[in-house]
């Protein structure tokens, strides 16, 4: 009969997750011993605020290194279990700041006696192996967050599929922040570029009509997935409709971008079926180009400074610039789906 031990390293996950199931009941086991009614997957979370005393949920996740929806579920139950409370933030009522309950407070040296003792325990395990397991599993961490499984096994794929079928591998457009615009020399009609924006959700609808939710949810080399591209495209519809909206009020300076794009990383777009955010992006870009169409014959002449680049653009420019950065993410788009 087969042994997991002569299946090797192809069973990891599986012996990780068999590793798994045995500690976390046993320091479940360890809390209720200790009178806590403690789920021990809540740890990082609390200890996070145990050290920081309050922190918002992008905040969490790049501290941990979770992903969002990970976090807001445990925060749930953190919340519901009486563990941490949130409120508005001072500084930005947009954002929500999470901090242990009054209650919490009160049990954390309980807790931290307790992690005192986990930590001795896993310490002695680590003694008694025949390697450090805690450095060699850092090491194991870090290179997989510098390339993940996942992506080394598509990029194996890939390429054997590529040897056998003779299709050519896709390239990244590279970063949107290097591109460099010469607005003076632009060779274009308003006409032109308003129908280049008109079709980009067609374009995305088409391009995206064969994929599963699980290839446009797939993530390679920690970007964004194609979801996530679309769902950030059209986030940023209102910062278009906004800058022409500054041209045309004769505003010296257009509206800044958030150069950290937080909505988008913060807005979970993997959870949103696509037809809806398809739908709002045909929505948005119709009132974009029925904006531009009705106020035309100002394309070639009022301006406005762009914030980041430092040069003006006219309407005609920022119709040019938009176009380019829907292209932009949809050659990232098409560069993913070659991935899979």
């Amino acid at each position: 009969m087969l042994n997991i031990n002569e299946i090797g390293i192809l069973a990891f996950g599986t012996r990780m997750k068999r590793l798994y199931d045995y500690i976390i009941p046993e320091g479940k086991a360890v809390y209720r011993a200790h009178n806590l009614d403690f789920d021990p997957k809540w740890f990082t979370i609390i200890y996070a605020l145990v050290e920081n005393q309050e922190l918002s949920v992008t905040d969490l996740a790049k501290a941990l290194g979770l992903a969002h929806p990970s976090i807001i579920q445990n925060l749930r139950e953190l919340e519901k279990n009486g563990w941490v409370v949130s409120k508005k933030s001072k500084n930005d009522g947009r954002i929500r700041l999470i901090c242990l309950s009054d209650e919490a407070k009160k049990r954390v040296p309980e807790l931290q006696k307790v992690w005192g003792y986990m930590r001795q325990a896993l310490e002695e395990l680590n003694r008694d192996g025949q390697v450090d397991f805690w450095e060699g599993f850092l090491e194991f961490e870090a290179a997989v967050m510098k390339k993940s499984w996942k992506d080394r096994v598509m990029e194996i794929s890939g390429k054997a599929q590529r040897k056998s079928t003779g299709r050519p591998k896709a390239t990244h457009p590279g970063l949107w922040f290097e591109r460099k615009f010469d607005f003076e020399n632009l060779s274009t009609t308003p006409e032109g570029i308003l129908e280049r924006l008109r079709f980009t959700p067609l374009r995305l609808q088409e391009q995206i009509k064969n994929l599963s939710h699980a290839q446009l949810t797939q993530t390679f080399e920690n970007k964004w997935s194609v979801q996530e591209n679309i769902g950030h495209m059209n986030d940023l519809e209102p910062l278009w409709h906004g800058r022409i909206l500054d041209i045309l009020n004769g505003a010296k300076t257009m509206r800044p971008a958030d150069l950290t794009n937080k909505k988008s990383h913060e807005a979970e777009h993997d959870e949103v079926p696509i037809d809806k955010i398809l739908s709002d992006f045909f929505a948005n870009r119709k009132k974009l180009v029925a904006l531009c169409e009705k106020n035309i014959e100002m394309a070639w002449t009022a301006s406005a400074i762009h914030p980041r680049l430092l040069k003006p653009m006219r309407i005609i420019d920022l119709l040019y610039f938009t176009a380019e950065h829907d292209d932009h993410h949809i050659a990232t788009i098409n560069y993913l789906i070659h991935q899979f």
